[in-house]
């Protein structure tokens, strides 16, 4: 994770990000273009840690372990083919 992706799920437990635009966001954490947020949204979307609703679009913190849509989230070591 780097530290864009880090300072975003860190602004995740503390407000709604689905109410914010990438440019808001980038302005307040310090980053020089908005795409870089974008694309830390859609890193942590895709690795699980943030989950988006589809059809309302808002995004939520998934705590570790915590039961999400049906699903547990266990890590899994010396996966075997």
């Amino acid at each position: 994770m780097n530290l864009i992706q880090k300072r975003v799920l860190d602004l995740a437990d503390l407000q709604d990000l689905s109410t914010r635009t990438c440019y808001s966001i980038a302005k307040e954490l310090g980053v020089d273009h908005p795409y870089k947020v974008k694309f830390a949204l859609d890193q942590l979307v895709k690795k699980g840690l943030l989950v988006r609703n589809k059809k309302t679009g808002q995004l939520t913190k998934v705590r570790e372990g915590e039961l999400f849509s049906g699903f547990l989230n266990i890590p899994i070591y010396g996966e075997a083919s």
